[in-house]
């Protein structure tokens, strides 16, 4: 499956650089794929691998991970402090999850969810 992973947001205007976004994503990934010690749960999609770590995928599966890019941005050195924390801040305030569109399937037009 080829789902699109979310950006990675790297601060790169120190020496040092750090992870502004993602820092889960890429700890998941390298406990599941490098240290092998994660097991796959809740799987939406190939229900079959529920309980596999990484070392038990199909070859292939194990490949198509390998071989998946993780797009990176990165705030450059030169960034203005004042629009790195913009940034920053920006980035967390997305993290929201907006309230789900009302469901209007399996209800007759103009009543509500009780048929009225």
């Amino acid at each position: 499956m080829r789902i699109p992973l979310p950006a990675l947001v790297i601060d790169a205007t120190e020496h040092r650089w750090s992870v502004v976004d993602g820092e889960q994503r890429l700890v998941v990934l390298a406990r599941f794929v490098l240290d092998d010690a994660l097991a796959l749960t809740g799987l939406e999609f190939l229900p079959d691998q529920s309980g596999a770590t990484y070392s038990r995928l199909p070859r292939p599966q194990q490949r198509r991970i390998l071989e998946t890019q993780v797009p990176v941005l990165r705030i450059e050195p030169g960034t203005p402090p004042a629009v790195a924390r913009s940034i920053c801040r920006r980035i967390q305030t997305g993290r929201r999850v907006p309230d789900p569109l009302p469901s209007t399937a399996g209800r007759p037009a103009g009543g509500d969810a009780s048929g009225g």
